[in-house]
């Protein structure tokens, strides 16, 4: 497991961003392509002392506000910081399931759901009811070729490293490190199925649905060493 560690403060900034020429376009780019954009704080929130360092955000949306998550030594909960800085939070998971990683997968979907995979557990939160729900994500198929470049004491462990939604939130797709396919949550059935990559040696590294419900999986080949 790959606890977090890092000393730090924990802030959300809201930007906004204006595009203003760079004065140097290259022939061939657009004047849109030679943009440079400026940013300027529209909201802050800074969260309480005991806190680690924000590692994932999500946009929001519905809106123009911005979620994440966070962990202290012995809880983790995700947040939603709006457009004036206002702050709103709901713990999802403690005590045994303290030591969380950096690594991780998360999304909000249009209807209120945030979804978390983190370790091997995969979180569901209701955000208009603030009801929770957690999964034990199974093991993926292995990989032996991504298992060779760890240390003895992590092999055999499975960790998050990004997920997806569905667009109508049926289906959740996961993907593992040391792994050599994908889980898929079926929410409605709440069981988990297994897309095989196209060989052992390719781990997957992110996935994303397509507005049609395809999916899309980054692969990493440990044989070839190349993506």
């Amino acid at each position: 497991m790959h606890v977090r560690g890092i000393a730090g403060v924990s802030t959300v900034v809201l930007l906004v961003l204006a595009a203003v020429g760079c004065g140097h376009v290259r022939p061939g780019m657009s004047d849109r392509q030679g943009a440079v954009f400026q940013a300027s704080a529209q909201a802050t929130a800074t969260l309480p002392a005991g806190y680690n360092p924000i590692t994932g955000l999500a946009g929001d949306p519905n809106g123009s506000g911005v979620w994440f998550w966070d962990d202290t030594k012995s809880d983790l909960s995700i947040f939603r910081i709006d457009a004036q800085g206002t702050v709103k939070s709901w713990p999802v998971l403690s005590g045994a399931a303290s030591g969380f990683q950096a690594i991780s997968g998360f999304t909000v979907t249009s209807n209120g759901m945030a979804w978390l995979g983190i370790n091997s557990t995969l979180t569901r939160l209701d955000t208009s009811s603030g009801a929770v729900k957690t999964w034990q994500i199974p093991a993926p198929a292995d990989n032996p070729a991504a298992e060779s470049h760890m240390p003895a004491d992590v092999k055999g462990q499975y960790l998050v490293q990004g997920i997806a939604v569905a667009p109508d939130g049926s289906h959740v797709a996961i993907a593992m490190s040391n792994a050599s396919s994908v889980e898929v949550f079926d929410a409605s059935a709440g069981t988990f199925a297994q897309i095989a990559m196209p060989a052992t040696s390719d781990g997957p590294v992110a996935v994303a649905y397509a507005p049609d419900g395809t999916l899309g999986v980054a692969l990493a080949d440990y044989n070839t060493h190349q993506d």
